[in-house]
């Protein structure tokens, strides 16, 4: 019985520990993308604007249409767009690569280290107490945090 329980907590920190590698994959998949995103577009807008300081307005409606843009302003909101969702994306690498190094709150136990294993009222004379019985968190074994060493 103690092993089934040992080995149910094991998979557990085992099935969190391999979301947060899959997450990890994804975000760094997705900030790839738009980095390589963000580089043709800047190279498209640097290209547009000459054409649109030269007064080539025929050439530039033509490149922006060809990336399925009509005006120069479009372009420039999507890259703004980009920015913006690039820089989500590396804040949440950060936090997820923070969170594999130092560890993640216990989500059995809510970072408290106990959990609640019975919880009753005792009434006597006019008055309520609550009597609580508590046992060390099974998933973190007291520590507070799962750490994915």
């Amino acid at each position: 019985m103690e092993a089934a329980r040992i080995a149910e907590e094991s998979s557990e920190v085992n099935r969190i520990q391999e979301g947060y590698k899959k997450a990890l994959k994804d975000y760094q998949e997705r900030r790839d993308f738009i980095d390589v995103e963000l580089r043709r577009l800047s190279a498209l807008y640097e290209e547009c604007r000459e054409l649109w300081m030269q007064g080539d307005f025929k050439n530039l409606s033509e490149a922006l249409g060809k990336e399925g843009f009509r005006f120069l302003r479009e372009l420039s909101k999507k890259l703004v767009s980009l920015n913006g969702e690039a820089k989500k994306v590396r804040t949440r690498l950060e936090e997820i690569n923070r969170d594999l190094k130092v560890g993640i709150v216990c989500p059995k136990c809510f970072g408290m280290g106990n959990i609640v294993i019975e919880k009753r009222y005792e009434r006597s004379e006019g008055q309520i107490t609550p009597i609580v019985k508590t046992q060390e968190c099974p998933l973190c074994k007291g520590l507070r945090k799962l750490r994915f060493n």
